[in-house]
């Protein structure tokens, strides 16, 4: 496939849909059609913010939460499976913990 967009768009640096780096190689993104809100939409374009960029770091952000987030369910199936279930006061002392953790990232 490369070798063919190679032989395709030889003629200028610029021609064809894909544009060629230095090194005469042809490389492509895929294309997504976002819906935003009007006034979504207006701050964007009000503030010449790249639309596209922001798309892609929110789209990686969101892909490296859900792997966080399913490596933690990970760790607590093991966890669960090493020492067994918390019990109720333990739950009650991780509750107050992540509370007085949430306080103190809050108040900072």
């Amino acid at each position: 496939m490369l070798k063919f967009l190679q032989q395709s768009f030889k003629e200028t640096e610029t021609e064809g849909p894909w544009p060629r780096t230095s090194e005469g190689v042809y490389w492509c993104m895929a294309r997504m059609q976002v819906y935003l809100p009007d006034d979504l939409y207006k701050l964007v374009k009000a503030r010449g913010l790249p639309a596209s960029e922001l798309l892609q770091k929110a789209v990686r952000a969101e892909l490296r939460r859900q792997e966080l987030l399913a490596e933690t369910d990970r760790y607590v199936a093991d966890l669960v499976t090493e020492v067994g279930p918390p019990d109720e006061a333990e739950r009650t002392r991780a509750a107050a913990v992540a509370k007085a953790m949430a306080a103190a990232i809050i108040s900072s």
